[in-house]
């Protein structure tokens, strides 16, 4: 048998033949020939196999000659890059797969919150914060009638402030659990 007639039974082109022989490839029957391409090659790059090994449908003849060669219309076989996009695809699924179950987990386990969750327990600690400095001005305004001095009016607003932002800052430290820092002085 000629390695052109082996090319046209096997599907695949005469110097892919020619490169499998120099690997140790029977030419001398198809048989031979096709049980070696199964021992030694990969599944996914032998033509006429599905990806998970199982044989397609042989649908090339004897004679068909080179266009024997060509790539199938068949959508069942992989083309050549097929295969790589297949295990991209599927790669990338499982990776994010993997990454929803690890955020589904830290979250049920509560070491993440959700994210709008936390926005709006910020945007509610500064409206606070804000409200309490806001107020401030108005708490301190009768103690500040009639006081001639610039500096004892400006002691009693600093320490309107400070009430505030102490306040502000012991309920933030009530509803997150803490108390000062360690490094903060008392």
């Amino acid at each position: 048998m000629t390695r052109t007639e082996l090319a046209g039974l096997l599907g695949i082109s005469i110097s892919m033949v020619s490169r499998l022989a120099k690997r140790g490839m029977p030419t001398d029957t198809l048989e031979r020939a096709q049980r070696w391409r199964k021992r030694h090659l990969e599944p996914g790059r032998m033509k006429g196999t599905r990806f998970d090994g199982s044989h397609a449908p042989d649908t090339t003849q004897a004679g068909d000659g080179p266009a024997a060669a060509l790539p199938s219309d068949d959508p069942a076989e992989p083309q050549a890059g097929a295969v790589n996009s297949f295990h991209m695809a599927k790669t990338q699924r499982e990776t994010a797969e993997a990454r929803m179950a690890e955020l589904k987990l830290g979250e049920l386990t509560g070491q993440l919150v959700r994210r709008d969750t936390v926005e709006r327990a910020v945007y509610d600690a500064f409206r606070s914060l804000r409200d309490h400095a806001f107020a401030a001005p108005q708490r301190a305004a009768p103690r500040v009638v009639g006081m001639q001095d610039v500096r004892t009016i400006e002691r009693a607003m600093a320490d309107e402030l400070r009430r505030a932002f102490d306040g502000w800052e012991a309920r933030m430290g009530e509803r997150l659990g803490s108390k000062k820092s360690e490094g903060e002085a008392a």
